[in-house]
């Protein structure tokens, strides 16, 4: 989705994840001619601290956000929902505006981090941390992340019981 530089949070009144959408962002696509493209100008809405912006962009069925660059808590924010953010220099933003004005689709193939025209001819490559690309791929979030580790917490849990029982009373 072309998202231009309009701060989600000023339109948003729900303190719900779900449900901010349509309200929220039909505004932002009224005036956009051509299929929806996952990318964004150079200032994409990135002016929220709290978690609604990215909520409001998952409710509205976005996957990934493209932009030159992001702030750090919008970014973070991203990972911890799991919306793939991306960052790609100025030039291949600009080549997937000219192919979204076109009509064309593209496909973000995370694993192999780059980016597909509809002929799966490579437009882009772009990097990720491995534990962000990760906890996307898995679907995880914090709390899923420290799931992932409830053997190893339990087994922890036992052993300080007897250890130390006087903790954990």
């Amino acid at each position: 989705m072309i998202l231009g530089g309009i701060w989600i949070q000023d339109f948003l009144d729900k303190i719900i994840r779900k449900g901010n959408s349509i309200q929220n962002l039909h505004h932002m696509t009224k005036t956009h001619k051509g299929p929806p493209a996952p990318t964004s100008p150079p200032t994409p809405p990135c002016g929220s601290s709290r978690e609604h912006a990215v909520w409001a962009m998952q409710d509205y069925g976005i996957k990934c956000v493209i932009a030159q660059s992001f702030a750090d808590i919008f970014y973070n924010n991203c990972f911890k929902n799991g919306l793939l953010a991306i960052s790609l220099p100025k030039d291949s933003i600009e080549e997937l505006f000219r192919l979204s004005e076109k009509g064309e689709n593209i496909h973000v193939d995370l694993i192999n981090q780059v980016i597909l025209d509809s002929n799966e001819l490579e437009i882009v490559k772009f990097e990720i941390e491995d534990f962000r690309k990760n906890s996307v791929l898995e679907g995880l979030d914090e709390i899923g992340l420290s799931l992932k580790y409830s053997k190893s917490i339990l087994s922890y849990e036992e052993n300080i019981k007897k250890l130390t029982p006087w903790i954990l009373k």
